[in-house]
This record gives structure tokens, C-alpha cells and sequence, in this order.
């Protein structure tokens, strides 16, 4: 009987020194997830700063993008109106011109209606030298 309970004491000392292990291993495992779930807890922070982080840029160069695209709107807009303006200026100037050629014209034919005669003196006739001077641009 003392040898079957010396082999109990000895297979209990084993179990026990067995359940010791596992229960150290399972320790181990418990502390080794413990450790995960904290790394992946600041990679999850980490991942949420930079995700708001992107979304603030993304509204930042939305934003710029917005008025950059109303400023381009714009300078379309004053490009346009500077056309027009060029078109009716270039418009004005030809009229000028024509304006221009009409009084050098009748310039022209009033100085051909003064007679070649002078009138002071009783010499043949005499002409004239009209010298015509047409501005073109």
C-alpha cells in the first residue's frame, strides 16, 4: 500500500507539475494576446489620426480646388469681356479710319476747286503745287 501511494504521490506530483506548465503556458499565451490587442489597439489609433488626417487634406485641396476653379471662372469671364471690348474698339478705330479717309478726301477735292488764277496779277495762269499728304497706318 505505501508503494501505490508513493506511485500516486509521484503521478500527482507529475500532474500537478504538468498543470503547472500549461497554466504557465497558458500565462504566457494570455499575456502574448494581451500584448497583441495593445499593438493593435495604437495601430488602430494610429490608423484613425492618419485617416483624419487624409480627410482634412482631402477638404483642404477641395477647397483650394473650389476657388481655384472660381478664379479661373472668373478670369474667363474678364477674358471675354476684354474681347469684346478689343471688338468694339477695333470697331471705333475703323470707323475713325474711314472717318479719317472721308476728310482727307473732301480735303482733297475743296483744294482742287481754288482756281489757278491769281488774281493779282495779270500773268498766264499759274498752277498750284498742292502737296497731298495721306496718314496711313
Amino acid at each position: 500500500m505505501e508503494q501505490k501511494f508513493d506511485r500516486f504521490t509521484i503521478e500527482y506530483s507529475k500532474k500537478l507539475e504538468e498543470n503547472r506548465q500549461h497554466e504557465h503556458e497558458y500565462n504566457e499565451q494570455i499575456q502574448s494576446l494581451m500584448d497583441e490587442i495593445e499593438r493593435i489597439k495604437r495601430d488602430l489609433v494610429l490608423e484613425e489620426y492618419r485617416k483624419q488626417e487624409a480627410e482634412r487634406k482631402v477638404r483642404y485641396y477641395d477647397e483650394k480646388n473650389h476657388q481655384e476653379q472660381n478664379l479661373n471662372k472668373k478670369m474667363q469671364q474678364d477674358i471675354i469681356q476684354l474681347k469684346q471690348e478689343l471688338k468694339s474698339i477695333h470697331i471705333k478705330y475703323d470707323s475713325l479710319q474711314i472717318e479719317m479717309l472721308a476728310m482727307h478726301k473732301a480735303n482733297n477735292n475743296d483744294i482742287s476747286l481754288i482756281p489757278t488764277k491769281d488774281t493779282n496779277e495779270n500773268e498766264s495762269t499759274k498752277k498750284r503745287v498742292i502737296n497731298h499728304h495721306i496718314v496711313r497706318d
